[in-house]
């Protein structure tokens, strides 16, 4: 008795020991840059793919969970591979260590995925790339109201079919302008490649829409080379608005094309240099309503076939957040600068109807720490040149600040704007409840320039309902106005105002990328044709 007793003390002893010593090579593991900087390959890449619901863990073992997690199929390990810009034997290189595990964020039928050293001995870094998988059959009943207008949308959507990464929908909607069926089908890495293939198809009361786009992006910083091309189709009605309400429709039928190709000697210093030439088409046809209306204003058509080339330059420069844009989710931040320069050719040689040029450029820069206090800069030029003169000309700015306060409070500030010149009358900017200004109705302004100042109070909460999505909550300020005047010649010079409050709801289970607001908003100053309070219930990508 006293041997075997003896005997189960020196076994403990050996298991404590053991487990001391897996605890102190855990601690003694180096950082992602302390690997790199040893000149270490990689050693072995192991994959875990994680259920919706942890079982685990006692809240989330219930009966309900756990056939939610049989009934449920796991994306595929090859899914995962396909998406990693490292293999077993290569070189170790933490910035595509951390790029590969953005890229594998990016998925909607991901919640979460992390990439992470667990052995290093002989400088070979072992590998775990882990990700949990979200829940992605759900029946799309859907029912938001913004600017005074509701909309609802009933179907299926499958965002992971059968595990493979591939997405379909097929769903009924009706909004202010059309009701429609639309079915759509997507895959970024067709035949695990980095071949994306997207098709769209609607059929509603007013046309129908169709798109086929194949394309080899920039999928990575170091990416070498991209292609693809884009072919769409659109017959539809469009409306007017002045004040909110509906004054005239025309109809647009839109044929359009594109295809190009890119190149890239991949990071540098830092920095990824991108070229790209290319050709498009784009032809809009306007005619008058099909239905006899009141006031019916159509705009010219426009015939636009030019090839270009485009400039690109980026900076790798990213931070991961938490309680940012989202709840309590891992958030990829870019912190570097970017800029892009597209310059076009527009001459009857290539069947236009019209002689010109077609520029656009965009510059992006953000600085700061998610952490502390953030501020992003944006700006972008685009329009034409015919004859001489300025057309369809926008310039657009904007600046957005964050002031973390505390893990679970951040002060969010954006100050945006919008300056027009010859606008095309298809291409007046709307101002209202759908572009910002929540408590005035969809539209409520038309014209040619824009500015909006939007001040909220945010908060993330622990509160975490059924295990199924998060809660937030925000109180808002909105101020802008608009400039020009709407398709009726209308002018609104007044400056606007509203202030509210509302409710976040982030999922943890579903899609990701979705944040559903339930605000309650009411404007400032008193008009005939506003409500004294806009009830706002809409899905948006963050917070």
């Amino acid at each position: 008795m006293f041997q075997s007793a003896f005997t189960a003390m020196l076994v403990g002893c050996a298991c404590v020991t053991s487990a001391l010593a897996q605890t102190n090579n855990a601690a003694k593991l180096p950082n992602f840059a302390e690997v790199e900087a040893a000149g270490a390959t990689i050693g072995s890449v192991s994959i875990r793919i994680d259920d919706v619901f942890d079982t685990t863990q006692t809240k989330e073992d219930k009966p309900l969970f756990r056939l939610a997690n049989r009934l449920h199929i796991n994306t595929r390990q090859s899914v995962i591979k396909s998406q990693l810009l490292f293999r077993s034997g290569d070189v170790f290189r933490q910035s595509l260590i951390e790029e590969s595990a953005r890229l594998l964020r990016r998925n909607k039928f991901f919640y979460d995925a992390t990439i992470q050293l667990v052995r290093f001995e002989n400088n070979v870094a072992d590998i775990v790339v882990s990700a949990r998988d979200n829940w992605t059959l759900l029946p799309e009943l859907a029912l938001s109201r913004t600017g005074g207008n509701t909309r609802y949308r009933y179907g299926v959507e499958e965002d992971n079919l059968f595990g493979t990464g591939s997405a379909i929908t097929i769903a009924r909607g009706e909004d202010e302008n059309r009701s429609s069926l639309d079915f759509l089908f997507s895959n970024r890495n067709v035949g695990r490649s980095w071949v994306g293939l997207d098709l769209r198809y609607r059929d509603s009361d007013d046309g129908e829409a169709s798109r086929l786009r194949l394309v080899r992006p920039f999928f990575a910083l170091g990416t070498r080379w991209s292609a693809g091309f884009d072919v769409f189709s659109d017959d539809r009605e469009d409306p007017l608005f002045s004040l909110g309400d509906e004054v005239g429709r025309f109809r647009h039928e839109e044929q359009g094309a594109a295809a190009w190709f890119g190149w890239s000697k991949g990071l540098v210093d830092n920095w990824a240099t991108r070229w790209s030439v290319g050709f498009v088409m784009s032809d809009n046809q306007f005619a008058p309503p099909d239905a006899v209306s009141d006031f019916i204003v159509v705009p010219a058509e426009r015939d636009l076939r030019y090839p270009y080339v485009r400039y690109e330059r980026i900076e790798n420069r990213f931070a991961v957040a938490n309680n940012l844009n989202n709840i309590a989710l891992t958030e990829d931040i870019y912190l570097g600068t970017r800029f892009s320069l597209t310059l076009g050719v527009l001459s009857d040689s290539f069947n236009a109807d019209r002689n010109g040029a077609i520029v656009d450029g965009q510059v992006q820069t953000s600085r700061g720490d998610p952490a502390q206090s953030l501020l992003s800069l944006r700006a972008g030029l685009s329009g034409r040149v015919e004859s001489g003169d300025v057309a369809n000309a926008r310039f657009g700015a904007s600046a957005t600040y964050y002031r973390r306060q505390s893990p679970q409070r951040v002060f969010y500030a954006r100050l945006s704007g919008v300056a027009g010149h010859e606008l095309d009358l298809d291409q007046l900017l709307e101002f209202g409840g759908d572009t910002g200004l929540r408590g005035y109705p969809r539209a409520f302004g038309n014209g040619e320039s824009r500015a909006l100042l939007t001040i909220e109070q945010r908060f993330y909460t622990d509160w975490y309902p059924l295990r199924l999505f998060r809660v937030g909550a925000a109180a808002f300020v909105d101020v802008g106005r608009i400039w020009g005047s709407d398709a009726t010649g209308f002018r609104d010079d007044r400056v606007l105002a509203d202030a509210g409050v509302g409710l976040r709801l982030s999922s943890t289970r579903g899609n990701s990328n979705r944040v559903v607001h339930i605000d309650l908003a009411f404007p400032l100053q008193s008009d005939p044709n506003v409500d004294s309070v806009q009830v706002l219930v809409e899905v948006r990508r963050s917070f």
